[in-house]
């Protein structure tokens, strides 16, 4: 494998581990709308109850100003208010965070009721209106809702706790996660590369380096061949041609060792003729 190879590899891995930041961090915004669309729904029925329960307490207040009119006319100031109120109510039930199905009857009669009422004390009379509204059973049917009410609030405020602590909870495990990931990412990656660079390049260059210290000074027989594992490996590459260096300056020194041989004899042989 070549060293381009093992680094393109490398950048490879800090892709990757960037990608898997990447889609953990997608993952986690995901998560976390999810999460925060709960809490938001959780909240809007705590608010969506507390103020319909002051809508109720505010058309009672009103009802008795309607008991307290002098005549029909005086009452209208606090039918128009009381109507208001109904009004409101109506909006709120038709709003998203839907109440339970019992309480929307409940606030449906309580509508109805108050709108006949609203009837009695000011086309009838105040008195009519009293003897309709202001009665210990229509008062014990109202505060029977408004308690109904304010349990289901209280509820709905443990629903809210409850997502607020997963909120929090979820937010401090992806920090951890997020750490870990990144942590554990970059010791692979570090790691991996200090052994790629000290296996693949610091040892075979020191060791290319002492085979070309060895072959100037003419020892010739102790350049090694590179494995077949190394075949594609760029210092491989530099390695075989040291090695062909070797054998031809080795060969060239057998050669000029002949050629000094034969002259040496050459010149012994010229000398034994003249010396005959």
């Amino acid at each position: 494998m070549s060293i381009r190879f093992r680094f393109l590899a490398l950048v490879a891995g800090f892709a990757l581990m960037a990608l898997a930041i990447a889609g953990l961090g997608v993952a986690s915004i995901m998560d976390y709308r999810r999460i925060l669309s709960d809490y938001t729904t959780a909240h809007e029925i705590v608010h969506k109850g507390e103020r319909l329960n002051g809508l109720v307490s505010s058309a009672v207040s009103e009802s008795r100003g309607i008991y307290n009119a002098a005549n029909p006319q005086a009452a209208q100031v606090f039918a128009g208010r009381l109507e208001g109120n109904l009004t409101e109510i109506e909006a709120v039930l038709r709003e998203p965070a839907t109440l339970s199905p019992d309480l929307v009857t409940q606030a449906q009669a309580f509508v109805a009721f108050r709108r006949e009422l609203i009837r009695l004390g000011t086309q009838v009379s105040p008195a009519a209106a009293d003897q309709h509204g202001n009665n210990e059973a229509n008062r014990q049917t109202r505060m029977a809702f408004q308690a109904d009410l304010e349990h289901w609030v209280q509820g709905a405020r443990l629903q809210l706790d409850r997502h607020r602590q997963i909120a929090q909870t979820y937010g401090d495990g992806r920090v951890s996660h997020f750490i870990v990931v990144a942590v554990i990412g970059l010791i692979i990656m570090i790691a991996l590369s200090l052994w790629w660079a000290i296996a693949y390049i610091s040892r075979p260059l020191q060791g290319l380096a002492s085979q070309i210290v060895r072959v100037s000074e003419g020892n010739y027989d102790t350049v090694n061949a590179p494995s077949d594992a190394r075949a594609g490996d760029e210092i491989s590459a530099v390695q075989r041609a040291l090695a062909l260096l070797a054998e031809r300056a080795q060969f060239a020194e057998a050669a000029a060792k002949a050629e000094r041989e034969a002259e040496q004899k050459k010149a012994l042989e010229m000398r034994q003729i003249l010396l005959d």
